[in-house]
C-alpha cells in the first residue's frame, strides 16, 4: 500500500464513507466494502 500522510488518510476515509452512504441502496455489498476500507484508513491514522 502506498504511504499517505495522516491528512490524506482522513480525506480518503471521508470520501469512502460518503461513497458508501450514496450507494447503500443501489449496491449494498460495494457500500459495505467501501465502509470497511474507510475504517482501515482511520485505524492507520489512530495507530500513529
Amino acid at each position: 500500500m502506498a504511504e499517505y500522510t495522516r491528512l490524506e488518510r482522513i480525506i480518503i476515509a471521508v470520501a469512502l464513507t460518503e461513497f458508501s452512504a450514496q450507494h447503500e441502496q443501489t449496491d449494498p455489498e460495494l457500500a459495505e466494502y467501501a465502509e470497511r476500507l474507510a475504517e482501515e484508513r482511520l485505524d492507520w491514522h489512530t495507530a500513529e
